[in-house]
């Protein structure tokens, strides 16, 4: 396997993006399209700019990639409401590889 394989390999694992929108959710959406990966959106505030300006790079990248885009959910840019959301998705959808966070603090 190669060494970009090798660190996208995500079996039994699940990653997490944070930041990624643009160029850089681009090239992580393609390293995780190769597995077929499952991937979710945690997003800022729904209404503020910023927030929507990093989801759409993110699900621009992921339809591009042809990933499997399962749940996209707020956390409101805040690191307690992103950890619950985050274990309510990963218990939903168990074999979720990747979780992209549209903030370094969530």
């Amino acid at each position: 396997m190669s060494a970009f394989k090798d660190l996208f390999d995500l079996k039994g694992r699940t990653a997490v993006v944070t930041g990624g929108c643009g160029i850089l959710g681009r090239r992580f959406s393609e390293g995780l399209a190769e597995f077929g990966a499952k991937v979710a959106i945690i997003e800022g505030l729904t209404t503020a700019f910023n927030g929507q300006q990093r989801r759409a790079g993110f699900e621009d990248a992921i339809k591009a990639a042809g990933l499997n885009l399962v749940s996209v959910q707020s956390g409101q840019w805040e690191i307690d409401k992103a950890n619950n959301v985050a274990a309510a998705m990963l218990n939903e959808h168990p074999d979720l590889q990747a979780l992209l966070c549209g903030n370094d603090s969530m």
